[in-house]
């Protein structure tokens, strides 16, 4: 009979610990987390969130670290104490290849916006304004607010001009008036269906929308479009990266592990300070925090609660108290920082913020 291999270990326990914080600390902190409080009444949100991580997400979590320490097996023949349950083995690396592919296309996209800042280091990113070719009429760089110290005619410019003209213009003939009569008693036409509120865009999300994903081209799901050659160059770049920081296991990770784990938090601070410093960001802020009570009358936002303890947790996926906690309170500071942009967001294109993100792929409108 061969020689049994060795199994790696840890070369320390901080090394363990960061692992475990670098796995449970990412995308459903950042992007998910936000998302799903933005859907389900801001701060009204964090109460079913905090009850699922002490009733469920705390007790697996933990049930699956001392099994796993335990053990010191893979997720697969783990389940030699209980045959029965070899299936879950089978699911969570079917899960954790999907999962891997999945989150590399993310980290193309940030190597894409990478590469390009690089290019652009002399001059303006060209996400930073609206005189692009991929830019549509409804591309806006500076607030179309209308404020107090605004005169009447100013006024009037302003909410013209988020009209769409040719529609005002024969809602007017139709009365006999035109741009000119600033008597006209706007409240009583249905101008309001030839306004232009709610499509306007920031430059940036048009370029990730029209330039990067081209999702401007396809007519429909099954209309794919051809494959996008920047794209697929980072991808590649991005899977290469995996490979250097794993093809030695635990030895190499471990050693990785201490950028790739305390980095996103150097990240997140300075986008919180720049965040903070953007026009608008307290309606955000105030979104975030001031809880809509209703909402935990909902089920859906329990169900929310709880898929989003085990998305990022990830239990039955691989001081677990401090992990989980860690993990928690990451996703309550990445909360203030995705909105205060959001309020920034609702702030530059005249819209509250509970209606400037829809859908949760992405925090704004394609």
């Amino acid at each position: 009979m061969g020689k049994e291999v060795e199994r790696q270990a840890w070369s320390n326990k901080v090394e363990f610990f960061l692992s475990c914080v670098g796995y449970a600390v990412g995308l459903g902190n950042v992007w998910r987390f936000p998302y799903k409080c933005y859907r389900n009444g801001g701060g009204a949100f964090l109460i079913p969130y905090i009850l699922m991580l002490v009733l469920v997400g705390l007790p697996c979590f933990f049930l699956e670290l001392a099994f796993g320490q335990f053990a010191s097996l893979g997720p697969f023949t783990i389940w030699r104490a209980s045959p029965l349950f070899k299936g879950v083995g089978f699911a969570s690396i079917a899960l954790s290849v999907l999962v891997s592919i999945y989150y590399n296309v993310i980290i193309a996209y940030s190597l894409f916006y990478m590469l390009v800042t690089f290019v652009s280091f002399d001059g303006d990113v060209p996400w930073a304004t609206c005189n692009n070719p991929w830019n549509t009429q409804f591309c806006i760089t500076e607030s179309i607010r209308i404020t107090e110290d605004m005169n009447e005619t100013q006024k009037l410019n302003i909410t013209l001009g988020r009209m769409n003209t040719t529609c005002v213009d024969n809602i007017l003939n139709m009365g006999g008036m035109n741009f000119t009569d600033l008597s006209y008693n706007f409240t009583q036409t249905n101008l309001s269906t030839c306004s232009y509120v709610g499509r306007y865009k920031l430059p940036s999300d048009e370029y990730f929308s029209r330039y990067v994903l081209r999702l401007h081209e396809a007519t429909d799901f099954g209309d794919v479009g051809g494959i996008s050659l920047k794209l697929a160059l980072t991808l590649l770049l991005a899977w290469i990266f995996v490979f250097f920081a794993l093809k030695n296991g635990v030895k190499s990770s471990g050693k990785i592990i201490y950028f790739t784990a305390l980095f996103p938090y150097v990240v997140l601070v300075i986008l919180l300070i720049r965040g903070l410093t953007l026009e608008g960001y307290m309606e955000g802020i105030k979104f975030y925090v001031i809880p809509k009570w209703e909402k935990l009358a909902t089920p859906q936002v329990w169900v929310d609660a709880a898929s989003q303890i085990f998305y990022s947790l990830g239990p039955a996926f691989g001081n677990a108290i401090l992990v989980a906690v860690i993990n928690c309170a990451t996703s309550v500071f990445a909360g203030f920082v995705i909105f205060a942009v959001l309020g920034f967001m609702a702030h530059v294109t005249n819209q509250e913020v509970g209606d400037v993100a829809t859908g949760g792929k992405k925090m704004s409108r394609l």
